[in-house]
């Protein structure tokens, strides 16, 4: 079957069609041939989403199942003066403080699967973004064109766990350092993103620096 590319959108059509099955736009006659005249009398501008293969995606996604233990044990270390005060409660109260210890751990585990059942992030074909929150909402999102260093770091208690975390710096992002503060990341980072496989953080890492490569080569090409 012989095809043609369509002088509207640029996709393959058959060679028959009177009309693009994508776009609707005429291929034959005087229709057709006035909708070319138009379009190259037309400037075109970029579409950084052109460059962008959507098979190439992230889809939403929560972190992964070990973050749970994640969390949890940076909630221990911020909560560790308690934990020393239950310990030596313990020695003179051994059932009383026992108890005490039991629902403090519950209690911090029961938040970590909380926060994890609400932390989500995704890759699309123009930004990464994440959500995150159980009462206050956090949306960032981070357009490929403001992103300026990508790092993978790992503490003691990430590799014990087989995770990793992500920083994604960008361009005007200092409003953002102290919310970051406050969600317990430690990080400057706009985009920090805890929780993800080593795995799972090398692949973001080299996919949005090639977005930002990308967009980079097409904004050089299509600059006058």
């Amino acid at each position: 079957m012989s095809q043609i590319y369509c002088s509207n959108c640029g996709k393959l059509i058959r060679s028959s069609s009177n009309f693009c099955q994508f776009c609707g736009a005429a291929q034959h006659g005087e229709v057709a041939m006035s909708q070319k005249i138009t379009a190259q009398r037309q400037p075109r501008t970029p579409n950084n989403d052109s460059i962008i293969n959507p098979e190439e995606c992230i889809a939403k996604r929560r972190l992964c199942q070990r973050a749970v233990w994640s969390f949890f044990l940076s909630y221990v270390g911020k909560t560790s003066l308690l934990l020393v005060l239950f310990l030596i409660g313990i020695a003179f109260e051994p059932i009383l403080f026992g108890s005490v210890l039991i629902v403090y751990v519950l209690l911090l585990y029961l938040a970590a699967v909380i926060v994890r059942q609400n932390y989500y992030f995704e890759v699309n074909t123009s930004s990464f973004r994440k959500e995150h929150g159980v009462i206050h909402k956090i949306d960032v999102t981070i357009p490929f064109n403001r992103i300026q260093n990508v790092n993978v770091t790992r503490s003691l208690g990430d590799r014990i766990l087989g995770l990793a975390r992500i920083d994604i710096e960008s361009a005007g992002s200092s409003h953002t350092n102290t919310q970051n503060r406050l969600n317990s990341s430690g990080s400057l980072a706009e985009g920090h993103l805890p929780g993800v496989t080593l795995t799972q953080a090398e692949e973001i890492h080299d996919l949005l620096l090639d977005r930002f490569s990308k967009i980079q080569n097409n904004n050089q090409r299509t600059s006058p």
